[in-house]
């Protein structure tokens, strides 16, 4: 692709625990594994020579092209989100007992 060529890009980070886990899709089939992702980059130009023999230069500041900060999360099986929600659903049936 020539520099300037408009994109769509999105940034993924993960835990790679050591180097053991090595691309998105390993990150993403271990529900152990802290991961995030950006929101999609619309219309982020490349860096490169373009067509014309001009250097092209991306925006320096990511957050002016529209790139938000994200956080690393853990997924939770649903078993465990389901034992929340029977331990939540025994507090408020207690508490409701006792009132």
């Amino acid at each position: 692709m020539l520099g300037g060529t408009k994109v769509t890009l999105q940034l993924r980070a993960w835990d790679n625990r050591g180097g053991t886990v090595l691309t998105w899709d390993a990150a993403v089939a271990d529900p152990n594994v802290a991961r995030g992702k950006s929101l999609l980059v619309l219309n982020y130009g490349l860096s490169g020579v373009d067509a014309n023999n001009a250097l092209r230069v991306p925006a320096a500041n990511l957050a002016a092209a529209g790139l938000h900060s994200f956080g690393l999360y853990i997924i939770p099986e649903p078993s465990v989100i389901a034992i929340g929600a029977l331990a939540l659903g025994a507090l408020l049936l207690r508490r409701r007992a006792c009132h």
